[in-house]
């Protein structure tokens, strides 16, 4: 189903404002892939920390994911929030 000007406007109001994808799905009547598809079509800025999980990817190597992976999936995390309390305990660190 095509967007209109007005969903594109809306999308655009509602992701400053920082209403979650959910949300937004849920005022425009679409899927949460979706609205994830305009937002990138659109160019506006990322800001979940799903978003986030893309960029870590890149820069760990896949034995090391499967490790955080395992490691957030126990502790209740997700990747990137396993990762950001790992960086926080070493900067904590003598």
């Amino acid at each position: 189903m095509a967007w209109t000007d007005q969903e594109d406007k809306k999308l655009r109001e509602m992701w400053a404002s920082g209403h979650t994808v959910s949300a937004i799905s849920k005022d425009l009547s679409k899927t949460p892939s979706a609205v994830k598809a305009r937002r990138k079509r659109l160019k506006l800025t990322p800001r979940r920390t799903g978003d986030l999980t893309e960029k870590v990817r890149v820069g760990f190597h896949a034995d090391t994911m499967s490790l955080f992976r395992a490691k957030a999936k126990r502790a209740g995390q997700t990747i990137p929030a396993r990762i950001r309390s790992l960086v926080e305990k070493d900067l904590q660190a003598p």
